[in-house]
């Protein structure tokens, strides 16, 4: 390795150490995004500078596979993890709203009861009152 390579290198140890944290200069991104191109990109190369093949960038590139695979597992389970809530969520809306329905119904329901009920006592008042009641006319 020349002198140049390992200049090179250090920037692209320097700039995964910064993405890592979450302090890019040139992007910020997620933890599960970090790439060889994106740290290729924030060292100051083309993302392609970083490669496998080359013998002294071999061990920078495993470390940064590694990093990302383990964060894409980590970010896959947490967006599982939102799915989940969200599901929840929906269902306790829905549960919500089949409430309100039926609370709603049985208001209207419970409102014309009482309604008949009134009119029953008026009859019924009448009927005491010595009044004389047409039943044929009788909401009965």
């Amino acid at each position: 390795m020349n002198n140049q390579q390992g200049d090179g290198l250090e920037k692209c140890i320097n700039a995964f150490e910064r993405l890592k944290v979450g302090n890019g200069l040139i992007k910020v991104i997620e933890k599960s995004e970090i790439s060889c191109s994106t740290v290729s990109v924030e060292a100051g190369f083309d993302k392609g500078y970083l490669k496998k093949t080359r013998l002294w960038q071999s061990r920078l590139v495993g470390e940064i596979n590694d990093y990302k695979r383990e964060h894409a597992l980590s970010s896959t389970s947490a967006a599982t993890e939102l799915q989940r809530t969200q599901k929840k969520v929906k269902k306790a809306t829905d549960d919500k709203d089949k409430a309100e329905s039926l609370l709603y119904t049985l208001m209207q329901d419970n409102l014309k009861l009482v309604a008949r009920i009134r009119e029953l006592e008026k009859l019924v008042e009448k009927y005491e009152s010595g009044k004389v009641i047409n039943m044929k006319n009788s909401p009965i």
